[in-house]
């Protein structure tokens, strides 16, 4: 039967040459056998062995994991926590009814230690209460240590924050901080009820399912067992990306002329979404809630 519709991506041109690009740049600094080699971490109790209690001992046990998967030392790495209540959320107490955009915020913090090669991360403690979310940004601040701690670019990039986003996608995490790139939520209780979207990283999810499709391309794996992870939308996003990739083979991603790759870089224009769904289960496994 004749196909009328050809495989289109979920972002724009743009978006695909400057995911192209970087994904270039992180196999010119990592080597394209560490994308084919790490192995992707999903949120189970193999890869993070403690029964989720919303604790700061097991947000310590995840540091200590990622840093492993990472390929960090965890004794470079100095840990904090901060507590930074929004307006949005003293509104949501105090208001019967509540919309919220939520925003962007701080999740996390980064910065190089006084002493020797250290570093210092900072973890906003709002994240205990949300496993995948505190994963997610452990693992981003971490990708700092990578990139801006061992000076691999440069702070001043245009691109650096996305650019760690983007490592996290290549170094294995990429389903921690793709489901929470954009988080739907409605709430209830006593008279009070509302809804909320949030925001994590720098990257949408379409972007996240374009790199997740050009990543697993790059290590061979034409139908992940490991996508049954994803939140839905990102899912088909990657599902999409698959799809248009298998079609037009554009092979392993090239470097692109500085002038040819801005940030940000137009999106595509919106298209109805049928639905928002959140993530599947934080996480699988007999002893983690």
């Amino acid at each position: 039967m004749l196909k009328l519709f050809a495989p289109t991506l979920p972002i724009s041109d743009a978006e695909r040459i400057w995911i192209d690009d970087a994904f270039a740049r992180l196999i010119t600094l990592f080597g394209k056998d560490r994308a084919r080699q790490v192995s992707t971490i999903v949120p189970d109790i193999k890869y993070f062995p403690r029964e989720y209690d919303g604790s700061e001992a097991w947000a310590e046990m995840v540091i200590l994991q990622v840093c492993r998967y990472m390929g960090i030392d965890r004794d470079r790495v100095l840990l904090d926590w901060y507590e930074i209540v929004s307006a949005d959320e003293d509104l949501r107490n105090s208001m019967p009814s509540w919309q919220g955009s939520g925003g962007r915020g701080s999740s996390g913090l980064y910065s190089k230690a006084a002493e020797g090669n250290r570093v210092h991360i900072r973890i906003n403690r709002n994240n205990l209460d949300d496993p995948m979310a505190l994963i997610g940004t452990v693992a981003h601040e971490l990708g700092h240590v990578i990139l801006l701690a061992d000076e691999l670019i440069s702070r001043d990039e245009p691109d650096m924050e996305p650019f760690t986003d983007l490592l996290t996608v290549y170094l294995g995490l990429g389903i921690f901080t793709a489901n929470t790139a954009f988080r739907f939520s409605q709430w209830s209780s006593d008279r009070r009820g509302g809804w909320e979207v949030r925001r994590l990283g720098y990257l949408g999810e379409p972007m996240y399912g374009y790199a997740l499709a050009r990543w697993a391309q790059l290590r061979d794996e034409e139908k992940p067992d490991w996508t049954r992870h994803l939140k839905l939308n990102v899912r088909e996003y990657m599902n999409k990306s698959a799809k248009w990739l298998k079609k037009n083979s554009p092979g392993d991603p090239q470097r692109r002329l500085r002038n040819e790759t801005t940030w940000p870089p137009p999106p595509k224009p919106a298209e109805p979404v049928d639905r928002i769904e959140e993530a599947p289960g934080n996480f699988s496994g007999p002893s983690i809630s």
